[in-house]
Formats: C-alpha cells, sequence, structure tokens
C-alpha cells in the first residue's frame, strides 16, 4: 500500500473512532526525502455523526536533521 493508501485508513479511523492521530513518515519529494510530522483530527458539527477530518503536514526535517546531529555528539563526548 502507498503513502495514500497509508493515510485514507488512517482518516477512516480517525472518523471511526472520533480520536486524533498523529505519526511522522518519510516522504520522498522532488528536492528529496523530507520528514512530516502529520495530525488528523476529526471535525465535529453539534454532535452529528462526523465523515470529515482535519489534516496538517508540518515539515520536521530540520529539526530531525539537527536532533540527529546532537545524539552522534553526545555519543562522541561520552
Amino acid at each position: 500500500a502507498g503513502f495514500a493508501a497509508k493515510m485514507t485508513d488512517v482518516i477512516r479511523r480517525v472518523i471511526g473512532t472520533g480520536r486524533s492521530e498523529s505519526a511522522e513518515y518519510k516522504i520522498a519529494t522532488e528536492s528529496g526525502d523530507r520528514i512530516f510530522r502529520v495530525r488528523i483530527n476529526p471535525i465535529t458539527s453539534g454532535g452529528a455523526r462526523q465523515d470529515t477530518a482535519s489534516v496538517l503536514f508540518r515539515d520536521i526535517t530540520e529539526s530531525k536533521v539537527l536532533e540527529t546531529r546532537l545524539l552522534r555528539s553526545q555519543r562522541l563526548d561520552s
């Protein structure tokens, strides 16, 4: 299953359970691999059955690169 199928499954699960979910995904782009934190939230409307969700992608590639460098530096220091 590709990324779109994975996201569809997560969105359906969020809508079905009414619980938000978040995860990190590595996605290939034209400029190289990027890491995204994805947050999916159900959208409710006055207590009615929900069939909509919001999906937020945040590019965290640079943060992950810095985190990896810091961890590597700490291991070298010990």
